[in-house]
């Protein structure tokens, strides 16, 4: 009898028997980069910091290390051999959480996922006046947490893993969206209309050039400190250095990411990799670019999104979800090419990603949003066993392709 399908789902996992007759492999192939070990980069890490303090020519008394939360890998043991650095040379820190359209950390969160909840959080309200720089030569108001303009040194902490939108998190991504206002994303995140998903590729990618110029408005002389992951999660290396080290450290990504397959699958199922990436719906849904590279045309996409957290931040746009929503994406695109947002770009991620697998598969989701999915081009499973009876033939003799890591490959 052949070995079961099994994938993370949530804190849980989902396991089916193959179908009679059909295959499974996984539909990616490995990337080449060597893995370093955590005490290697931890030991980089200090003495790239402390050489890159002493070599800076202005002063630095005051520090803001801007970082991730809990939906990305926990910086926790880096950031306090980084402060650790800063301190030894004099200088003192503060750190701020770049939220981006995420929900805030609870206090208990804080601790567990940075070690301490002493720590800002990049919340806006009425009372929150931006830093301004004008416009991106893309149309995109430049409008960043004030939290950036109190200190002598932004330090940008980070993760480089793939990423739909900009190609590769870190660097200027923790600025913008990260540190970014809501209407400052939205025109960003909208040029997706313009080049579509492309992970793990900068070259050509309208929202990685439109960040960039943004973040390089406001903050004229970071220190990044980037450690690229492999689609296991490990890392390949540490960059330490200014605006230029995140495309090195972006390079270092792509050698350690699994390659998906391309048109070679009958039938694709893909897990983002379990929590805290399918927490809701706009973590969960950065498995599908690869899913749908592997998928033939005219073959079914299955993702495992348990998604505890519904959709996200924001309710989704439901009349670009149905079956003819695919118009009111060309009309939305239509007005970013004339430089206006029409629609907010939270609320229209769920379908520009669903009409991506759409244009060339079938899309069906297990996850607790099954319900919600009734009438979307999506349709819904309870479990991936049930996924599989909606098959044609029920998936009798089909070649199907697995992706474990679904957020990390491209």
């Amino acid at each position: 009898m052949s070995k079961p399908i099994s994938l993370a789902y949530g804190d849980t996992v989902q396991t089916a028997p193959l179908p009679p007759g059909a295959v499974a492999r996984d539909a990616t192939t490995p990337g080449h980069r060597p893995t370093l070990a955590w005490d290697k980069v931890i030991a980089e890490l200090r003495c790239a910091v402390r050489e890159a303090i002493h070599s800076r020519r202005r002063s630095t008394s005051r520090a803001l290390i801007v970082t991730v939360d809990d939906t990305r890998p926990s910086p926790r043991q880096l950031l306090e051999p980084l402060r650790e650095e800063l301190a030894a040379t004099g200088v003192s820190t503060d750190v701020l959480v770049a939220l981006g359209r995420h929900r805030p950390l609870s206090h208990e969160r804080l601790v567990r996922h940075l070690g301490t909840a002493e720590i800002s959080q990049t919340v806006w309200d009425d009372s929150t006046v931006p830093l301004r720089a004008g416009m991106t030569l893309r149309g995109t108001p430049i409008e960043i947490h004030p939290r950036l303009g109190e200190a002598d040194l932004v330090v940008l902490l980070g993760f480089v893993e793939p990423t739909y939108l900009a190609g590769f998190s870190g660097g200027p991504k923790l600025v913008v969206p990260g540190c970014a206002s809501p209407i400052t994303i939205s025109f960003n995140h909208s040029l997706l209309f313009l080049c579509g998903p492309l992970p793990g590729e900068i070259e050509g990618n309208e929202v990685y050039a439109d960040l960039c110029e943004a973040a390089e408005r406001i903050v004229k002389d970071p220190l990044l400190v980037s450690v690229p992951l492999n689609s296991a999660g490990a890392p390949t290396g540490i960059m330490v250095g200014g605006w230029n080290t995140h495309l090195v450290a972006a390079a270092a990504c792509r050698e350690g990411l699994s390659v998906a397959q391309p048109d070679a699958f009958d039938v694709v199922i893909a897990s983002p990799g379990g929590v805290p990436y399918d927490v809701d719906m706009v973590q969960a849904k950065k498995a599908l670019p690869a899913a749908t590279r592997a998928v033939k045309p005219g073959g079914t996409v299955i993702l495992l999104a348990r998604c505890p957290q519904g959709w996200g931040p924001v309710q989704p746009d439901r009349a670009s979800l149905v079956p003819d929503g695919e118009g009111r994406l060309t009309w939305l695109a239509q007005h970013r090419y004339q430089g206006h947002v029409k629609a907010e770009w939270a609320a229209l991620s769920p379908a520009v990603m669903f009409w991506h697998v759409r244009r060339k598969a079938r899309l069906v989701i297990v996850t607790d949003l099954r319900d919600e999915l009734e009438g979307t081009v999506a349709e819904g499973a309870s479990s991936l066993a049930e996924a599989l009876d909606l098959l044609p033939d029920a998936g009798r003799g089909a070649n199907i392709g697995f992706i474990a890591e679904g957020r990390r490959a491209v």
